[in-house]
């Protein structure tokens, strides 16, 4: 009743800790009534000296098990619980802030700070700079995705117009890869997530069935819920808002394809952001949403 009384308000993760905390203490107990029964068991079998190793060897693995109990006993998962809401509030909210930039999170940043020390992290400049240091890499590592591997050479060439600064050109290669991908996704949806990258659709990609994917599943998270889905679907709603007919975006695909984009106010950051865009949308490659879209 007392651990019941405990483990009230904590969420799933942390009770289920609790739970093989007490596995462990049971287990522990068992370990020791068996390592005495076994000495007792070949006192008459082992000599005095290798009964006395035997006995220390026994005394040695009761004595970790007893010590890896403490330390669990001493964790605060209550707390570590809290920070994590926290955590998982600020980084959403970051995000939602960004995505006004067309600034797209990929799961990746947060390797770059810890539960306890992440606030620093959530500025916008921070954020931008982790994105043109990691350029390089991300590029390479979207080359070596095979359901992208008609993209390779185009992915290579926008990163060479992008060092020699001809951003306007390094973005025009990314608008085919960013539709490529959104629309062969989603009608793997209805093939078991299998990525037809053999054989793509020819079809227009549907804005809209983009939008309310997006939609239905940003409407089922809550912010205080740390999920791994949420920049994915930030980036889905980005790419609806830049690839829309009637969009005054910066990035709109329209203008900047159709030749009637100020091609004088496309910068670096712009290229970054449309990179990550693409970047941030890629890890949905196998992931399958239920979904209600005519």
């Amino acid at each position: 009743m007392k651990d019941e009384q405990n483990n009230s308000g904590l969420p799933d993760f942390i009770k289920e800790i609790n739970a093989r905390n007490r596995e462990l203490q049971s287990h522990a107990l068992k370990i020791n009534d068996v390592m005495r029964n076994l000495s007792h068991s070949i006192n008459s079998i082992f000599n005095e000296d290798r009964l006395r190793t035997f006995q220390m060897v026994s005394k040695r693995a009761e004595q970790h098990v007893a010590n890896l109990y403490k330390v669990l006993k001493t964790i605060d998962w209550q707390k570590i619980s809290e920070n994590l809401s926290e955590l998982s509030s600020d980084v959403i909210a970051f995000s939602k802030e960004m995505a006004e930039e067309n600034i797209y999170l990929h799961i990746d940043y947060l390797d770059e700070f810890s539960i306890n020390d992440y606030h620093p992290y959530l500025k916008r400049e921070v954020l931008l700079e982790w994105m043109e240091r990691n350029l390089e890499k991300n590029v390479e590592a979207l080359k070596e995705k095979e359901f992208l591997k008609r993209h390779h050479r185009i992915l290579e060439q926008t990163l060479v117009a992008y060092r020699n600064q001809d951003y306007e050109l390094a973005m025009m290669g990314l608008y085919p890869v960013i539709e490529f991908f959104v629309a062969n996704w989603i009608l793997s949806q209805d093939n078991q997530g299998v990525f037809n990258y053999e054989e793509p659709t020819k079809l227009q990609l549907s804005k809209e069935t983009v939008k309310k994917i997006a939609m239905e599943q940003l409407s089922n998270m809550k912010d205080d819920e740390f999920v791994n889905t949420f920049f994915e679907m930030k980036a889905l709603e980005g790419m609806h808002r830049i690839y829309h007919y009637t969009s005054v975006d910066p990035l709109c695909r329209n203008s900047v394809l159709h030749g009637s984009h100020d091609y004088s106010e496309l910068s670096e950051q712009d290229y970054l952001k449309l990179f990550y865009l693409l970047y941030a949308l890629v890890p949905l490659h196998g992931m399958i949403f239920k979904k209600d879209v005519n």
